[in-house]
């Protein structure tokens, strides 16, 4: 509460029961200094959460007016069940009755926000609670790179924003992320001439004793351009193929507006020329501390295509 500013008046109802799969704790919250209702859920802790972020089959999601959503199940039956206990006592609805009573010549907004499994959660939450409450926002922190398809994921961009530190993994880690990684890995090992045992033998030197891996390596020739074609033709098949699991066609991405910051500590390095070729469409140093050689730079960039 002290980091937050908050005290335990702002605290409407708050839980913090994770003793069954899908169930993630969360509060409801009320800020005075931004006029906002503000629900937040919590990321990944225990084993049980983790098995929520396992389940990543894709299943429909249940909004007014809208068909053709598909989201995370794990994750998604998390935000249901955040949403039916929201629901049963009205927790929402008594955080605004109670900012009312206590500042009411203001008008207070709802904020969904959470990071890692947390942030995936309440962006389905965000989108759950649109037709209801459609000025609602949502702030999502390192949300998983593999929870709505693309028109969901278009639909989010009106009141979502994703923001993503650095090299973060998760934001990129998704089922066709690890499956591309998985058939990239075999084809060049079917199309390496050394042996399988000395391939699988370096890598774990590599992986248990980085300092090994500096001393030695595999030497290998650049591919000629005949097999670096070969390699791209055999990519677009695969990914064309019809016949690929069904995960490859229902693709799920990060939600919303996809924002990425970077703390560059290389002084040679301006932060912002390290985004010049990114793709992202404008930015701004919005930290900047030499004393400690660090600049924090923020970008609008699209890790979410």
């Amino acid at each position: 509460l002290s980091w937050t500013g908050l005290s335990y008046d702002d605290i409407v109802f708050a839980t913090y029961d994770d003793s069954v799969m899908m169930r993630l704790p969360y509060f409801v919250a009320i800020d005075d200094s931004r006029h906002s209702i503000v629900v937040s859920v919590r990321g990944t802790m225990s084993l049980k959460d983790a098995l929520t972020d396992m389940d990543t089959n894709a299943r429909t999601v249940p909004t007014e007016g809208h068909s053709g959503f598909m989201a995370h199940d794990g994750i998604l039956k998390s935000a249901e069940r955040i949403k039916a206990d929201i629901d049963e006592h009205d927790w929402i609805e008594r955080a605004f009755e109670k900012a009312r009573c206590r500042s009411p010549n203001h008008t207070y907004d709802l904020v969904f926000v959470g990071h890692s499994l947390g942030a995936g959660a309440c962006s389905l939450l965000a989108l759950l609670y649109r037709a209801k409450y459609p000025d609602l926002r949502c702030f999502a922190y390192s949300p998983p790179g593999g929870l709505v398809n693309g028109v969901c994921r278009q639909y989010t961009t009106e009141f979502t924003v994703s923001v993503v530190l650095g090299d973060d993994v998760v934001p990129r880690l998704s089922l066709p992320a690890m499956e591309t990684l998985r058939e990239d890995l075999l084809s060049a090992v079917s199309q390496s001439t050394y042996s399988k045992p000395r391939i699988f033998t370096f890598a774990c030197c590599s992986a248990c004793c980085p300092a090994w891996c500096c001393g030695n390596h595999l030497n290998v020739d650049p591919c000629s351009a005949s097999d670096c074609l070969s390699a791209a033709d055999h990519g677009q098949a695969r990914m064309n193929n019809p016949e690929r699991p069904l995960l490859e066609q229902q693709v799920l991405r990060g939600p919303g507006q996809s924002h990425q910051a970077l703390c560059n500590t290389d002084s040679s390095t301006s932060a912002s020329a390290m985004f010049s070729d990114g793709g992202g469409d404008g930015g701004r140093v919005i930290e900047n501390e030499p004393d400690r050689g660090r600049e924090v730079f923020y970008a609008n960039y699209n890790l979410f295509p």
